[in-house]
């Protein structure tokens, strides 16, 4: 209980329902994540190298449009609000992801999700939202929160979608998925207010300038690479280990369900650590905190090619899911703590391009290397990402604690 009394009040009832809504988000995606590589192989009869290869094209693209269409978005909030972006996020993804369901061949599914990418990016709006009505004291924890919810999020999902695919099919839980989208974008769009002022033309900042702003500043470029590397390695994961569990788990018997318990337990220590992380980088620095947590699941990563028995695969993505939980709400509350309020926002969007171009990149490499080398070797390709990422961190990021605004 002492880590939830860090948390000073209670958050109050806009922040609830956002964190209510990632959650079910994040429940429906990771409940279809990782059985996209095997809904590729049902649907084209590929071996598992050719589906790791289609799996990373398309997630790659998908990503890459995400970070094409980032700061667009992010400078629309700023102009016409951050609510309106949250709904676009929400309703546009309910769309694709039925489409996704009905998809007869990986190159349908490359285009659905390349569209999916454009009108994506409900937790990058998220974010912006809650830092336009967060007070700077309060920012760190109220991110935190919000990562909780995201993390709580990919407990059950990888689990009930392998459970649900063994049972109905692939295509039931794309629409399951479809359904709860549709059920956030409604809760958004009814309970969350907004007080947005929209500014006078004067008041507004281009495209350009929020570039300007993020390259006049020494941490946030510094950041950016950070934030890339991570979820290039954390991403790179997707077409491959669903795989790399097929290969070692030696059974064809509920192999989803078991390939989702996988992705399961990683959720559920990731959600444990969120809150201890978040304690110990407002206790003793975000810097040191954010090394250990990076260089802890480095090494993990690395220790994951290495396991040659499913059961080996559980502890060492647990550990994994303890340290990694850290290192995306460190990296966000960097962000915020190194950007003034009044353009937060676009410069979060401006920020999540790494975040996207990291999440595109890495399916990609991982997905052709496991395609023409193996699955161990492209796995462990993520931990030297990793690893790149804590080199970064310890030579670039410097220590900025909320006196210092």
């Amino acid at each position: 209980m002492t880590m939830f009394k860090k948390f000073n009040r209670r958050p109050d009832r806009n922040v609830s329902i956002i964190a209510m809504a990632l959650f079910m988000q994040m429940s429906g995606m990771s409940l279809v994540g990782p059985l996209l590589p095997l809904y590729i192989k049902h649907i084209g009869e590929y071996t598992p190298g050719q589906a790791a290869g289609w799996t990373g094209a398309i997630q790659g693209i998908t990503f890459f449009m995400g970070a094409l269409f980032s700061p667009v978005w992010g400078n629309l909030g700023d102009r016409f609000g951050r609510k309106a972006m949250l709904l676009r996020a929400f309703f546009g993804m309910s769309v694709t992801m039925t489409l996704v369901a009905f998809a007869a061949t990986p190159a349908w599914l490359f285009i659905i999700r390349m569209v999916h990418g454009c009108l994506g990016g409900a937790v990058f709006a998220s974010i912006a939202l809650v830092s336009s009505f967060t007070s700077e004291k309060r920012i760190g924890a109220t991110l935190a929160f919000l990562h909780t919810a995201i993390l709580a999020g990919n407990i059950g999902g990888p689990f009930l979608g392998g459970i649900l695919a063994d049972a109905f099919g692939f295509r039931a839980c794309f629409l399951i998925t479809a359904s709860i989208l549709l059920l956030c974008g409604v809760l958004i769009s009814v309970f969350v207010n907004e007080q947005f002022t929209r500014p006078v033309k004067e008041a507004t900042y281009s495209i350009r300038d929020n570039f300007r702003y993020f390259f006049s500043n020494r941490q946030l470029p510094v950041i950016s690479l950070v934030l890339l590397l991570v979820q290039m390695g954390q991403m790179g994961l997707s077409p491959v280990l669903p795989l790399f569990i097929t290969e070692i788990y030696h059974s064809k018997v509920m192999v989803s369900t078991v390939v989702g318990s996988v992705f399961a337990v990683t959720g559920f220590s990731a959600a444990v650590g969120a809150s201890f992380w978040g304690h110990r980088a407002d206790k003793k620095g975000f810097r040191p905190s954010l090394l250990i947590a990076i260089g802890g699941a480095a090494l993990l990563f690395l220790v994951l090619p290495m396991t040659a028995r499913l059961w080996q695969v559980y502890p060492v993505r647990v550990a994994t899911g303890l340290f990694s939980a850290g290192i995306m709400p460190m990296l966000q509350s960097l962000v915020a703590l190194n950007t003034v309020a009044a353009r937060r926002g676009a410069i979060v969007g401006t920020v999540m391009i790494s975040h996207w171009l990291g999440n595109a990149l890495g399916p990609v490499c991982t997905g052709s290397m496991a395609a023409a080398i193996g699955f161990r070797a492209s796995l462990a390709f993520s931990g030297i990402l990793f690893c790149a990422a804590w080199i970064v961190a310890a030579a670039g990021i410097e220590e900025k604690r909320m006196e210092e605004i």
